[in-house]
């Protein structure tokens, strides 16, 4: 039982969190989120294999060796996968686990991040979350003299945790207590998804005309396109031989004619009408489904676009304090 208090623990704290309105503190909650509803995904992936073991030799088990271990390694996604393919769960909430996991990751590697998403993501999140607890169950339910029953668990349950009489209409109400204790609805997730890929979008959309307008060497939109995927491809290549500006120029020369660009132009004003269009998604996976795809296809030439634009920045202001004296 002592599982499902931690469960319940932790979709409470992570409710607590979105009462504070700050990046930080919906980056916490969700963590907290994905993190609880990973252990509700262990808990009824090996209550399934389990079973799945123990039907006797004159069943075929229905999930094969490879899957049972695929699942048992301790994989996110592979539990995932394997509670939609024995329909413990929609492809529509799959898809949610799947994005909300991956932008978990890089808010819990990097710190914080998607300062404009996470919150609202989060509250959604959430909210699923407290949806899969009745579902997600293991063999049933199990009382231990051993169990710590803290003052947050009485609050969603019972002063002696689940109730012996019906412990899963016991967790179902303290699904609903748990949903509630967040903080009254958020915008539409489509909504919050669509503005934040415009603004990122947009401010690399700002860097690269700084870098057309402002480039030193006077090129076009389309020559500083190219330049920056042909700058980043060369400095993957071997540079060991070049050793002078015309061993440079002979190798550019060299690879030039075999590279061909990704984006023979500016492919940001597709991805901004991709963005916009996020907003007129009715269901919450598409739009998160195409939000991560979004970021994907732009991530890579965004930060290009970026880095240049910082290091030109730099270089101007560079020059500008050499004629001021400084």
């Amino acid at each position: 039982m002592q599982l499902y208090y931690q469960i319940i623990e932790q979709l409470d704290l992570a409710a607590t969190q979105l009462h504070v309105d700050s990046p930080n503190y919906g980056r916490f909650s969700l963590i907290l989120t994905d993190n609880a509803v990973e252990l509700m995904e262990q808990v009824k992936t090996e209550k399934l294999i389990t079973m799945d073991e123990s039907r006797g030799w004159m069943l075929k088990p229905q999930f094969s060796a490879e899957e049972r271990k695929h699942v048992r390694s301790g994989n996110f996604h592979a539990k995932n996968d394997f509670c939609l393919m024995a329909k413990c769960i929609t492809r529509q909430e799959h898809s949610i686990i799947r994005v909300a996991h991956l932008i978990r990751n890089e808010l819990y590697h990097s710190g914080v991040g998607h300062q404009t998403i996470c919150g609202s993501l989060a509250w959604h999140y959430h909210s699923l979350a407290c949806d899969l607890l009745p579902r997600l169950t293991g063999w049933g339910f199990w009382w231990g003299s051993n169990d710590m029953i803290s003052s947050t668990v009485r609050q969603y349950t019972t002063e002696s945790g689940l109730d012996f009489g019906d412990p899963q209409d016991c967790l179902r109400r303290a699904a609903k207590k748990l949903a509630a204790a967040k903080p009254q609805s958020v915008d539409p997730l489509p909504d919050v998804l669509s503005r934040a890929a415009i603004a990122e979008l947009q401010d690399a959309a700002d860097s690269l005309a700084f870098l057309a307008s402002d480039n030193p060497n006077g090129m076009s939109m389309g020559g500083i396109v190219r330049e920056l995927q042909f700058m980043h491809y060369l400095h993957g290549t071997d540079l060991s031989k070049v050793k002078s500006y015309s061993d440079w120029a002979a190798h550019r020369t060299k690879h030039a004619a075999r590279w061909k660009p990704a984006h023979t132009r500016n492919p940001i004003p597709k991805w901004l009408r991709r963005a916009r269009d996020i907003a007129q998604v009715t269901h919450d996976d598409r739009a998160l489904t195409r939000f991560a795809r979004l970021r994907g296809d732009s991530r890579h030439f965004c930060r290009l676009v970026h880095d240049a634009a910082r290091d030109l920045d730099a270089q101007q202001q560079l020059e500008l304090d050499a004629y001021r004296g400084k």
